[in-house]
């Protein structure tokens, strides 16, 4: 939901808040995060591997209301073992 703020609110929210390393490969470049914000708006969906939790793969989207205003989002995960690009292709192909 972060990645359909407006810039200003991406930009307060990532000067108020530091960008910890709870994980290895969490992103806490300040650059890099908004590069990677920038490709979900532009996706409409983003994929991390291993991000949030060491073994697990996600797919994240935002759901919008009937004025294309992000209200809610959802996510799926599974283990990297179970998932493969083809899977990957499934969640994400219209």
């Amino acid at each position: 939901m972060l990645a359909f703020l407006p810039d200003e609110g991406i930009d307060r929210i990532t000067k108020k808040e530091k960008l910890a390393k709870l994980e290895p490969n969490i992103i806490t470049n300040p650059d890099i995060f908004k590069e990677n914000l920038d490709e979900t708006k532009i996706h409409g969906y983003t994929v991390s591997f291993e991000e949030r939790v060491i073994g697990c793969a996600y797919i994240g989207a935002p759901i919008l209301d009937y004025s294309g205003k992000v209200t809610a989002s959802l996510d799926v995960s599974r283990p990297i073992s179970r998932f493969t690009l083809q899977s990957v292709l499934v969640f994400i192909s219209p």
